[in-house]
């Protein structure tokens, strides 16, 4: 759902990069000088977290639980974007844990009637699966509505980098996470290379 798009930025010092909410949560795991960070660690960062993704929080006593749960789809939707980008489907394994979090959801239908006409409006509770079942929920409209996306889904030509993302460019030219952070890194050491060449 567009909603649950993130763009390319930083919230709170955190990346958002990935262009879809399954894969922002792919970037918590980043590489910053050379030390890989885990965003999701305690439940103060997961909260953090949660928070810069626009995602419910759950109270103190359950938040453990939930920071459990998404570092147990995040390692599953790592192999899912692996899969995903060599071979363009998502594997019956990556389904089922997915599956088991859309379970605990409901979605509720309702029908609008305005003076603009008739509108099919669609709410997702995820019950107990928290915002893991969100992000479960970004990830299975991404997989099933998205049959092209070997191509786009990339990560940061920086080989120091550990982002992922979600090129939506009309050709599908995007090397870098972030043109603010990568990006730019790259254009000036091309710059100083050929400068000390001259």
């Amino acid at each position: 759902m567009d909603s649950k798009q993130t763009g390319s930025d930083l919230r709170d010092g955190m990346p958002f990069l990935g262009g879809h909410l399954w894969l922002d949560l792919l970037n918590t795991t980043p590489i910053l000088a050379g030390v890989a960070q885990d965003l999701l660690a305690t439940p103060d960062q997961c909260e953090r977290w949660l928070a810069a993704a626009g995602l419910p929080t759950p109270e103190p006593p359950a938040l453990e639980q939930a920071r459990r749960t998404l570092l147990a789809l995040r390692q599953r939707l790592r192999a899912a974007f692996d899969e995903l980008r060599q071979t363009g489907t998502v594997s019956k394994t990556a389904a089922y844990a997915v599956n088991l979090l859309l379970a605990q959801a409901r979605v509720e239908l309702r029908l609008d009637v305005t003076a603009n006409g008739a509108q099919l409006v669609e709410n997702f509770d995820p019950g107990p699966g928290g915002p893991a079942a969100i992000v479960a929920e970004d990830f299975a409209r991404f997989a099933a509505s998205r049959p092209a996306a070997q191509q786009r889904l990339k990560g940061c030509a920086n080989p120091a980098c550990s982002m992922v993302f979600f090129d939506a460019g009309k050709n599908a030219t995007r090397r870098w996470c972030s043109m603010a952070l990568c990006g730019n890194r790259e254009k000036i050491k091309r710059y100083r290379t050929r400068r000390a060449e001259i």
